[in-house]
């Protein structure tokens, strides 16, 4: 490995993208003008949810600069297809379950503040919200339900088609066990929790333009996503068309943590109106309207329990957990639940769990990955569970995780819950984290703040996180002069991939850093990738790219072996 004068892998080097990043210079979604641009508002719900008995659009379609005005009635008339779910959880043949269509305009109901009603098309943004403005929405209010009361008999429901409000259930590990466990414990501590709803709310709120090749009619989007091939795939499939008539670029991204992800409506709406139009649309959210429709995290209710043996060992854990879907599923909406329902063990020798998982519908926001996608939500889970019973114990709360850390010579360990950890040593980074914390230095710390009227806490938490899922396809491109071109599958949404790559590329085919570059973002710059998500850019991608550098290394050795 050639570190090439100290910019390859390890080296401090300035990040490349900082420089147009910090002046300004970065280019993302919003910035990009076009001769003749629209501009698109979205028309959304005040309510949580209501039956919409009339949509009159013709003051709004008389309204100045107003190009067009599309409805759930235009979208059933032309039959686009629906928002998919591609990651709905595996279940046992036969289970119940409910999969609700996802227009991309409601037409019969608004299920929650924020749902799409309809679109309006101007030659200026102010113009399209005028335009809404005088749009008449007959709305009949239904009774809506949050999670509290979501499950309770006779609730509203939000689908007729769903029991109960009840998607799926998800269950995982061995009940009769854990019964057994529970029925002859030394010690049970139980605790009710609620993890609360977050929303991503990146710098860079979610924009879409679209626009159509006057020539080829093909037609592209320009969107911040964190994943162009996923959009690319949904969006072509709702709108009838080939994959190879649409491009999707992501130019810079503004941070994801998992919620652009999603295809969302809006990608489709701007697409279906530039089409119709001849002309580009734009649309980009408000903070407001963002934090209304962007999916949001980690909503659930859990009751768990933990069995201890004389010892304080733990011999089984159990949980029932209520997830917040909300609406609609998203397109990664069992996401979550199954990365909690396997979860849950963590970094503790648990023999026996048993997790059953409902999917509930609420009329709120739909939800989707967030930074972590379930693993934190399990996370916060066992660590509060197993406090609590350090202090119904009366016992170190670090001395009984300790007492439960799977070991190293466990390795390679499963869980219950089907993971299967390669390596660990929980215990060494536990001290660790201890030392680097002075968590014996804690209490005079705590003395000297209490005498300055200030109250100081301390707490602790262990965590095994998965990364690195599913293949990538990293592409490397040698040009004449010699200089690389890096063309990733992954997607940077800030992590710095441009500078990341080039040092690994310097390294690995011993040239400068100034001759590396990484371009990414562009479906037709490349035949596929995945995208940023669930901790997999390094693992994923850095390792596709080290089988293409050595794929490069070598053809460079045959093609000199004749010059």
């Amino acid at each position: 490995m050639n570190n090439h004068g100290g910019t390859g892998i390890g080296a401090s080097v300035v990040r490349r993208e900082d420089r147009r990043f910090m002046t300004g210079q970065g280019r993302f979604a919003d910035d990009l003008q076009l001769p003749e641009m629209t501009s698109a508002y979205v028309v959304r719900s005040p309510h949580a949810h209501a039956r919409i008995l009339r949509i009159d659009t013709a003051a709004a379609r008389a309204a100045p600069g107003v190009l067009a005005v599309l409805t759930g009635g235009d979208v059933i008339r032309e039959k686009l297809g629906t928002l998919p779910c591609h990651a709905f959880p595996q279940l046992p043949a036969g289970s119940p379950q409910f999969r609700p269509v996802h227009m991309v305009l409601a037409t019969d109901r608004a299920r929650h503040v924020g749902d799409r009603v309809a679109l309006v098309v101007a030659e200026t943004l102010a113009q399209a919200k005028s335009a809404a403005e005088l749009m008449a929405v007959d709305y009949d209010p239904l009774p809506a339900v949050t999670l509290a009361d979501a499950l309770k008999d006779g609730a509203p429901k939000v689908w007729d088609e769903a029991p109960g409000n009840v998607s799926f259930t998800l269950e995982r590990g061995n009940a009769a066990a854990v019964n057994k466990q529970f029925a002859t414990a030394a010690h049970v501590t139980s605790l009710t929790l609620t993890y609360p709803r977050a929303t991503a709310n990146t710098m860079e709120p979610r924009s879409a333009i679209a626009y159509q090749d006057p020539a080829s009619g093909r037609m592209t989007l320009c969107t911040s996503t964190q994943s162009p091939f996923l959009a690319r795939q949904t969006i072509s499939d709702i709108l009838h068309m080939p994959e190879s008539a649409l491009r999707v670029i992501a130019v810079d991204v503004g941070g994801a943590f998992g919620m652009k992800i999603q295809v969302y409506p809006e990608d489709i709406l701007v697409l279906w109106a530039a089409a119709k139009l001849a002309r580009p649309v734009k649309w980009t959210g408000e903070r407001s309207e963002c934090i209304a429709s962007d999916t949001h995290g980690r909503h659930q209710i859990a009751n768990a329990a933990l069995a201890f043996d004389a010892n304080g060992g733990i011999v089984a854990f159990r949980t029932a957990v209520d997830v917040d879907l909300g609406a609609y599923l998203g397109i990664s909406a069992g996401t979550s639940s199954l990365n909690a329902a396997v979860g849950y063990p963590g970094t503790y020798d648990i023999a026996h769990i048993h997790a059953v998982v409902r999917g509930t519908f609420t009329n709120t926001c739909p939800t989707g990955p967030y930074r972590g996608s379930g693993k934190p939500e399990a996370t916060f889970v066992m660590e509060r569970v197993i406090e609590k019973a350090a202090r119904e114990m009366r016992l170190d709360p670090i001395a009984l995780r300790r007492r439960n850390l799977i070991r190293p010579t466990a390795m390679p360990y499963q869980t219950p819950g089907g993971n299967v950890y390669d390596d660990g040593d929980f215990e060494t980074i536990l001290d660790k984290a201890l030392r680097l914390a002075d968590w014996d230095g804690f209490a005079p710390r705590r003395a000297d703040s209490m005498r300055r009227g200030r109250r100081r806490g301390i707490g602790l938490a262990m965590h095994c996180q998965r990364a690195g899922s599913q293949s990538e396809r990293m592409e490397i491109r040698v040009a004449p002069d010699g200089g690389v071109f890096i063309y990733p599958g992954t997607l940077s949404t800030g992590q710095g991939h441009e500078t990341m790559f080039a040092q690994m590329a310097c390294a690995w085919l011993g040239v400068p850093l100034d001759d590396v570059r990484v371009k990414q973002g562009d479906t037709d710059s490349m035949l596929f990738g995945r995208g940023s998500f669930a901790q997999r850019t390094m693992n994923a991608g850095g390792s596709a790219l080290k089988l293409a550098a050595e794929e490069v290394v070598q053809k460079g050795k045959r093609v000199s072996a004749f010059m």
